[in-house]
């Protein structure tokens, strides 16, 4: 808790006060009712007297640059109300004006109203504010755009020596995040390790809020890539307790059918085969999304190789009619020797005078094709 009869002298950079908004009865008429007093932000104190940003709770809406506002929370200041740091300008407070002093920033708020003046200063132009360097000695953070040999860069995480950088750049709208009235590209693939100490030029600063969206487009972005290397045509995926074949590729779309263990055997259900293996299929056929495939439930099994995801095609192409189990049993085809039973096998059906090849064998059951 802070005195309420704390001396003007008394007050230090960071300091929250309660102050009247005119200097004399004047400036006090041409007030609006209700407004004559409000809160303030200490944020220089000189020889020359102490400099304030005014805090309102009136946020403008046709803002061109986030750095321009500073959201203070109603909580962790005792204030009446959600309340704003206007940090377009800068106020010399008089003693006179000066009522109580109410509490003193965090470290954190304090960091980012100094960020927000040397972006405004720096990026905007807003020399006006007349802030020396002395009183805008910030330290970079997680969230923090910053210039590093001439590339813009985002600080993602940070340990005791280092931050994890990755590139970025402003596009075009649709193409990127929208942030901050921009639309920013991130180069989530190739971050890079950079010393703490090394010199940066701040370019932006994004809030928590902001630094979470980004935290979350980057995760689904690399899980994304993980299941993009990991998916492919001919593929067997788990999937929320199913099973599936993926047949088709298309951008962000993958097409399966469902498929099963070749212990079920019911009417209407066709062989597909993968890696050497039988499933069955009812033909049941489904377009899941690659960026809804990143939990718990998806796994790959298996891939098909290339003789038999072109074999899997023609079942998958077949009637409805004329779909039925792929195998042949060995007592239909009439030739001497077992051992002539072997995967890749060539095999004439001389009930029918067709060519048949082997393409699995289990006990005394073979898998053919025509």
């Amino acid at each position: 808790m802070y005195a309420l009869n704390e001396k003007f002298s008394d007050l230090v950079v960071g300091d929250i006060v309660w102050a009247t908004r005119y200097r004399n009865p004047k400036e006090r008429v041409k007030m609006r009712f209700g407004h004559e007093e409000g809160p303030y932000v200490i944020i220089k104190k000189s020889d020359k007297g102490v400099y304030a940003l005014l805090c309102t709770s009136n946020l403008h809406k046709d803002i061109k640059c986030k750095a321009m506002f500073y959201l203070l929370g109603k909580f962790n200041y005792n204030l009446d109300k959600v309340c704003y740091v206007y940090c377009a300008n800068v106020y010399k407070l008089g003693e006179e004006q000066y009522i109580r002093k109410m509490s003193h920033l965090s470290k954190n708020d304090l960091n980012n109203i100094k960020k927000y003046l040397s972006i405004l200063i720096d990026k905007y132009h807003v020399y006006s504010l007349n802030i020396e360097n002395k009183f805008l000695d910030y330290e970079f953070d997680i969230g923090d755009v910053v210039e590093f040999k001439g590339v813009k860069y985002f600080i993602s995480s940070k340990n005791e020596f280092e931050f994890e950088l990755f590139k970025i750049t402003k596009s075009k709208a649709g193409d990127g995040i929208f942030l901050d009235n921009s639309y920013y590209k991130f180069g989530f693939n190739n971050p890079i390790n950079v010393s703490i100490d090394s010199k940066f030029r701040l370019v932006d600063t994004f809030n928590s809020g902001e630094v979470e969206i980004v935290n979350n487009i980057r995760s689904s972005y690399i899980n994304k890539q993980k299941v993009g290397k990991s998916l492919q045509v001919g593929a067997v995926i788990d999937y929320k307790e199913k099973m599936y074949y993926v047949y088709e590729i298309n951008k962000e779309l993958v097409y399966v059918y469902r498929i099963y263990g070749n212990g079920i055997i019911m009417p209407l259900m066709a062989d597909v085969i993968i890696k050497g293996g039988i499933y069955r299929t009812f033909f049941e056929y489904s377009i899941l999304n690659i960026n809804k495939l990143n939990d718990k439930g998806y796994k790959v099994r298996r891939y098909a190789n290339i003789w038999e995801i072109a074999y899997n095609n023609k079942i998958f192409h077949l009637p409805r009619k004329t779909r039925a189990n792929s195998r042949i049993n060995l007592k239909y085809l009439k030739l001497n020797r077992d051992d002539y039973f072997l995967p890749m096998t060539i095999l004439e059906n001389i009930n029918s005078n067709k060519y048949y090849l082997i393409i699995d064998r289990v006990l005394d059951e073979i898998e053919v094709v025509n």
